[in-house]
Order: structure tokens, then sequence, then C-alpha cells
């Protein structure tokens, strides 16, 4: 799997940390609009390809898989891009900000033929596995409610930002939240 990534924020590190132990991955491409930040990120992590144009990315035939790193309101048309171009995609979350474009987004890949993935990765966790299990064996009863409380702090890079525009970033449910959701 040879890899171009969408996006160069605080996600992108621990994502580039990650595939680094995964087998038959190789990232192979960065585009992001900010030069100095690209270079930083291509040298620090020696990606051989770095693009100022996201189209010009989705053209290198060496790029088979698209990571969309970018803020919400972005994940949708870069990744629908992606697929229209016949790349996998491996999306941030949450993958759209409606409903309505996630299941666009899903018809796409299916029918070009490529795997979707969205990044929720936190119900891949011990105390999610938990949860799941003890709901499907029905452990305590039939589910008739849920509460979820997420406690954190405010992201310091995104005070007064995108995260707080619900057009944006789809609000609390559709970011932090959408993990517990």
């Amino acid at each position: 799997m040879k890899i171009g990534i969408a996006g160069a924020g605080m996600i992108v590190p621990t994502f580039l940390d990650a595939a680094a132990l995964v087998e038959n991955m190789e990232i192979h491409a960065l585009y992001a609009r900010k030069e100095e930040v690209r270079r930083e990120l291509c040298e620090k992590y020696g990606i051989p390809e770095q693009y100022a144009s996201y189209e010009e990315m989705l053209s290198d035939p060496e790029v088979d898989t698209v990571y969309v790193a970018l803020p919400n309101a972005l994940h949708y048309p870069f990744s629908r891009q992606a697929l229209e171009a016949g790349k996998h995609v491996i999306c941030e979350k949450p993958l759209a900000l409606t409903r309505a474009g996630a299941e666009a987004m899903y018809d796409l890949a299916r029918a070009r033929g490529v795997q979707l993935l969205v990044g929720q990765v936190l119900r891949y966790t011990p105390a999610a596995g938990v949860l799941r299990r003890l709901v499907r064996e029905g452990t305590y009863g039939g589910l008739l409610d849920a509460q979820f409380l997420r406690l954190s702090a405010c992201p310091r890079w995104i005070k007064g930002g995108w995260l707080f525009d619900k057009t944006k970033s789809g609000h609390i449910p559709f970011d932090l939240h959408i993990h517990d959701l």
C-alpha cells in the first residue's frame, strides 16, 4: 500500500508513527498548502514526494491510498475526489457532516471498487469491546437508553477556530463525541 496524505495537522504525526509499524505500507506522498510544514514532515518521516496541489498528488500513479487528515468540512470533498480518482481512502472522523454525504461516499467507493475507511479508532479499545459484548449478550437486559459524557480540555490549537463552527465541524456530536456514539 502506497499512501498519499492530505493534510499536515496534529493527527498526521500520530498516523505516521503508527504507519511505520505496519508491514507493506509506505508513505509515498504528502499534500499540504504550507511549504515549510510540508517540507518539515517529509524530511522528518522520509516521505519521498510532496505536493502543493492535491490534484497532482491524486494523479501520482504510485499513490493507491489517500489518508484524509484535514479539517472536518473538507473530509467529504477531498475524500470524494480521491474516490473518483480510483484511490482507496482512509478518512479521519467524521467521514462527512451529513448522513447523506457519508452514504454518497460509500456508494461511490462501491461503484469504483475501492475501500473507504473512517478513522473511528476508539471503537477498537478494550473498553468499547467490553461494552459491545455486554450489550450484544444482554448481560444487563435490553438497551433502553444511553447517555455519553466526554470530559476533555478544549484543544489549544482550536480555540476560536473551526471546531466551534457547526457548519465546519459538525460540532461536538460529529467531532469528538462521534467516538462514543
